[in-house]
């Protein structure tokens, strides 16, 4: 017998998430999302680790930092070093 069960926990912890839309997944199937960095106006691709989800947000753990641009719509036009206009 076989049984799935999600433990709550009472512990809190600063925690960056994600709208559903910014996450794109390769050939592999590994997620990624596209930055901009404002200084370059330009896109790039970075590889994120995901954790839970919440409402429509996903718990990014791991490849991206606090304050970062995450594109969330217009991807299919990106790759990496794409140059942008930021509005």
């Amino acid at each position: 017998m076989i049984a799935e069960i999600r433990i709550r926990s009472v512990e809190t912890k600063y925690t960056t998430l994600l709208p559903i839309e910014a996450i794109l997944h390769d050939v592999d199937n590994q997620p990624y999302i596209f930055v901009i960095d404002p200084k370059l106006n330009k896109s790039f691709k970075r590889k994120v680790r995901l954790g839970s989800i919440l409402n429509n947000q996903i718990e990014a753990t791991s490849g991206i930092k606090s304050g970062e641009l995450v594109v969330i719509g217009g991807h299919q036009r990106l790759n990496d070093g794409t140059s942008v206009i930021l509005k």
